[in-house]
């Protein structure tokens, strides 16, 4: 059953058995106005002796002991959360204004948005080498970074590069050691220039186990005639990784090469993938 408050037309549902014959007092908890509800749905604001037995803002009284025929009690009523046919006003169960539920509302959708935004930023940035792949996205990126002054340096897209050519090849040393020369051309394929990627060289085993893995920069070509001593060749390694281009053109190819050492007997064949 529904009733209303005599004084600010809020709408509320009770139980019919709860409310006795000569009337329930009862208290708005929307403006807190105390009146007299019936069975049948009438209410009626209290004479003016009756509406001031209780203060303000007291609690309901509850029903005096021992006193049949005098069942008045204030039970307060919660509002009905659904609008009123005749366009009274729509009240929160709770008893607040409905602003306040359109301000929470607002707030959880900015907070969704937030989160959303969030997420974008998170997934755009795990997968950063993917879509910067893409020509249009990253001069978009790139100019991005200038409007604001930033510098960072774009990944490598690596699905644009190629490493082909690859073989293997023993150089002796004076001390009759031996190094492993890994030699191949690397092929920037992007529409964009970009550095080089770094290069990942396996070795694997009779079972499948790898047996070696270095991760190298490569290096320009080394024109070893000659047995040299170990520091001779890093020396002159360290100058060809120098000396290797810093940004490929877009399909520029370039010779390389990897210098290896401490490699197991008996390698001869590796595996060169491309990492950033």
């Amino acid at each position: 059953m529904e009733i209303r408050c005599p004084n600010c037309d809020t709408r509320f549902r009770v139980v019919a058995d709860q409310l006795n014959a000569d009337g329930t007092r009862v208290r708005c908890s929307v403006c807190s106005y105390r009146f007299l509800a019936f069975p049948d749905g009438t209410v009626r604001s209290p004479e003016p002796e009756e509406a001031g037995t209780a203060g303000e803002g007291a609690e309901p009284a509850a029903p005096p002991p021992e006193a049949p025929g005098d069942g008045e009690r204030e039970e307060p009523a919660e509002p009905d959360p659904a609008p009123a046919p005749d366009g009274g006003a729509d009240r929160p169960a709770t008893g607040r204004p409905a602003a306040s539920g359109r301000g929470s509302s607002l707030l959880l959708k900015l907070l969704v948005v937030f989160l959303m935004l969030g997420l974008v930023a998170e997934l755009g940035y795990a997968f950063r080498s993917y879509w910067l792949a893409w020509p249009w996205a990253r001069s978009a990126a790139r100019s991005a970074l200038e409007l604001t002054g930033m510098e960072m340096e774009l990944p490598v897209a690596l699905r644009h590069y190629r490493a082909e050519a690859i073989n293997a090849r023993l150089a002796p040393l004076r001390s009759g050691r031996n190094v492993t020369l890994v030699q191949g051309v690397l092929i920037n394929d992007a529409s964009f220039a970009q550095r080089p990627p770094k290069l990942e060289v396996r070795a694997l085993g009779a079972e499948g186990a790898v047996r070696y893995r270095r991760v190298k920069l490569p290096g320009k070509r080394l024109d070893l005639d000659q047995p040299l001593d170990l520091e001779s060749l890093r020396t002159k390694w360290g100058r060809a990784r120098a000396e290797f281009p810093e940004i490929l053109r877009p399909g520029q190819e370039v010779p390389f090469v990897v210098v290896l050492e401490d490699v197991p007997p008996g390698i001869r064949r590796f595996r060169v993938e491309l990492v950033p």
